[in-house]
């Protein structure tokens, strides 16, 4: 070999290396660091009450109001999860409404959402039903209480009267 295929092979070796520390400059990406931020103050609002008709404005159809759903009378704020629950989400038919029995069911027959008793629901659709509340609670939060029908909370209590017709 000569001197200049001898160079000629450094180069290429020069070449192939600048490519590839190029290429995994611009393909990968540096670990961003972690700025430790501090969680937002939670803001305490006083719990609303309304009644079964005015939840039924809270159906997600005007994008300008929350979209509610209450299960045995408590208020969930579910306007985060908009995409299911809101207007041609698989569970709109919960929107606005009290939901109990549909939920314990697995339900989203209409039937099961205007019907709200509960008592005739089986262990395991009552567990379901506990299931749905516990998530409900610790995603979305209570909001307020329903002051009228089946699970009515009146202004006042505490949001834990159980009853039922």
């Amino acid at each position: 070999m000569d001197g200049i295929a001898l160079l000629e092979y450094f180069l290429w070796g020069v070449v192939v290396v600048l490519i590839s520390l190029i290429a995994r400059r611009m393909f990968s990406s540096a670990p961003t660091p972690v700025v430790a931020s501090k969680p937002a103050p939670e803001v305490k609002r006083e719990p609303i009450h309304i009644s079964t008709s005015e939840l039924a404005k809270f159906d997600g159809k005007d994008p300008s109001l929350p979209l509610y759903i209450a299960v045995k009378g408590k208020i969930y704020d579910m306007s985060r999860g908009r995409s299911f629950y809101g207007p041609g989400g698989p569970y709109a038919v919960f929107a606005g409404r009290e939901a109990a029995r549909a939920l314990g069911k697995m339900s989203t027959n209409v039937a099961d959402v205007e019907n709200c008793k509960i008592d005739d629901l089986d262990a395991d659709e009552k567990n379901t039903l506990e299931e749905w509340i516990s998530k409900f609670e610790a995603k979305y939060g209570v909001v307020g209480f329903v002051t009228d029908g089946m699970y009515a909370h009146p202004p006042g209590t505490s949001g834990d009267s159980k009853k039922q017709d």
